[in-house]
């Protein structure tokens, strides 16, 4: 039996020597907790020496450590090698891993020294951009396929054999080849507003929400917005002098844009103004709806950055790679575990649960987990999960006082507090995923491979 990539530090436990096993081509792949590693021949357990001590032999003496040294790729080992790793950890499960971000950046960041010290970490991470990229046509496939072919020219082949970069260019190929296949999807962008100077909640400054992002979204992509994307406000403040001139504006830039006050007898704030949206258009909704408040930049980070990349993914045929659209998501970073924290009542939540799903079963507290603050991504298909009436009864019943003192162990009577934090539909928020067809407990999104 051979064993691939055995130990060489001194390593005992219960005593015997530990060794382990690579994955990949060749096998010299770095271990991620970086002991050193060689080919050798074992005998049948598996033990370096086992065959030597049967037979009263000496040990074979352990390698040099210079030697060792020596069968790895000098110029690859550190970051390099756990940098080859990761990708074939990505490759492999197409759920994103920590070093895989990290030594991306960093090797693009300095490419002119990576391409001296190990050009196959810098083409791989050109193969790794371009897969990033291309659903939102970055540009970046344009500038550096060249660059990736020139230098992969200039390896050897054995220098090529010991990283994936034949599957990195096969897998960026044929995405390419999906997505122009693709055509555009239309867009539906429902906006949670207040047209005035406000404080979102209890404990924040005043503020005046500014919708310029929606500029940004368009930027290069004019015509496709003007076709395909819809724009929708709904107003939780009442009548505003400013309405007039809010349409005006982005009205031009977009197929349409519309404005509608919100009724409600106590305030709810994305409850109603999202449910009043899907109401409204159950029927004519777009193939991908985006949920998100006036003030989204507070929210999605960095800079708006993911909404960006996913809208500008939909109008141009992005989303859908191997025939699949996007599921279900939250634009958001923040992740709540509900075990701990405000975003749970013992009394209150499982009443709300039983009340909107009309159901005799409550999960419990720790298995329910989704991202907070309510900017969602939810494609048509998802929308339909429920009939009409079902988001119709919702609304009638977030718009209403009784949201709050259903939730109230006695007594009908309303606290300041519990509506500045509008608490019915507060501790609803982690909660959307589960409306639109995901699981009571949402995967992280990094964790998520239809992502």
């Amino acid at each position: 039996a051979v064993c691939a990539g055995v130990t060489w530090e001194p390593w005992v436990q219960a005593g015997e020597g530990s060794f382990t096993c690579r994955r990949g081509r060749p096998f010299l792949a770095p271990s991620p907790f970086s002991e050193k590693s060689f080919v050798k021949r074992c005998s049948e357990d598996h033990h370096p020496d086992a065959a030597e001590a049967a037979t009263g032999a000496e040990p074979e003496a352990a390698e040099d450590p210079e030697e060792v040294e020596a069968l790895e790729d000098g110029r690859c080992a550190g970051i390099y090698g756990e940098y080859r790793y990761a990708v074939e950890r990505w490759y492999t499960s197409n759920v994103l891993n920590m070093h895989l971000l990290m030594y991306t950046g960093q090797i693009l960041g300095q490419l002119e020294q990576t391409m001296v010290e190990c050009p196959e970490a810098g083409l791989q991470g050109f193969l790794i951009k371009m897969e990033e990229t291309l659903p939102y046509r970055g540009g970046v496939f344009e500038s550096a396929m060249p660059q990736f072919l020139e230098g992969y020219t200039n390896l050897s082949d054995d220098a090529a054999a010991q990283w994936p970069l034949k599957h990195g260019f096969m897998r960026v190929q044929e995405m390419k080849a999906g997505l122009d296949s693709l055509p555009p999807a239309t867009i539906d962008i429902a906006i949670c507003y207040c047209g005035r100077e406000h404080r979102p909640g209890a404990g924040y400054a005043s503020t005046k929400e500014d919708l310029s992002w929606l500029h940004t979204m368009c930027e290069g992509l004019e015509d496709l917005c003007k076709q395909l994307v819809r724009i929708f406000l709904y107003e939780k403040c009442g009548p505003q002098l400013t309405h007039e001139a809010v349409l005006e504006e982005y009205t031009g830039p977009f197929r349409s844009a519309e404005l509608v006050l919100v009724e409600e007898q106590i305030r709810a704030d994305d409850c109603t103004a999202y449910l009043t949206h899907i109401v409204a258009h159950y029927d004519d909704a777009a193939e991908y709806t985006f949920f998100l408040h006036g003030d989204a930049p507070e929210h999605i980070y960095p800079e708006m950055q993911l909404f960006f990349q996913t809208a500008r993914s939909i109008l141009q045929g992005g989303p859908l790679y191997d025939g699949q659209e996007l599921p279900f998501v939250y634009l958001t970073f923040n992740y709540l575990d509900l075990t701990t924290g405000f975003t749970w009542d013992d009394y209150g939540s499982p009443r709300l649960w039983q009340e909107l799903f009309g159901s005799s079963v409550v999960p419990h507290r720790s298995e329910v987990k989704g991202y907070c603050c309510v900017q969602l991504l939810v494609p048509r298909s998802r929308l339909h999960l429920r009939p009409r009436a079902w988001y119709q009864r919702a609304l009638d019943w977030f718009g209403s006082a009784e949201s709050y003192t259903s939730l109230f162990p006695v007594g009908t009577h309303l606290a300041k507090s519990d509506i500045i934090c509008r608490a019915p539909c507060q501790l609803w928020m982690p909660w959307w995923h589960i409306v639109f067809g995901e699981n009571v407990t949402a995967p992280k999104r990094h964790e998520d491979p239809r992502l």
